[in-house]
């Protein structure tokens, strides 16, 4: 995309500057040659608006993505042999027993065995 831009921009202004520095001679065979000075200029501002307003996009999308992963557990307490055991999230194990207390992150997907799930915020 940039090669192409850049060619279309590179004519518009080598068309202009040759019709700029030879229009006596373009007019003595009858040639009314217009400049596009203009067009390569808003061409080449439209380009960088876009890729300012791509950045931008980027940056809010990164820090939406860091701040949704911050919320993330990261410890479970699971019930194995009948005892609970804190540990890091990674190694909980398909089966595991996960008890979750009252206003304690979810670490994990899972199914509530016993017990009830209530949230008091508006969503």
């Amino acid at each position: 995309m940039n090669t192409l831009i850049g060619i279309g921009i590179g004519a518009a202004y080598l068309y202009s500057l040759s019709a700029t520095l030879f229009d006596d001679w373009l007019r003595r065979r009858g040639v009314e040659a217009g400049v596009y000075y203009e067009t390569a200029a808003v061409i080449v501002t439209l380009i960088l608006l876009g890729r300012l307003l791509e950045a931008r996009a980027k940056a809010g999308t990164s820090a939406a993505i860091e701040n949704l992963l911050s919320l993330q557990a990261k410890r479970a307490r699971v019930r194995r042999d009948g005892k609970e055991i804190d540990l890091p999230v990674e190694e909980v194990r398909v089966g595991d027993l996960v008890v979750v207390r009252p206003g304690e992150k979810i670490p994990v997907d899972g199914v509530i065995r016993e017990g009830r799930a209530s949230s008091t915020r508006a969503w």
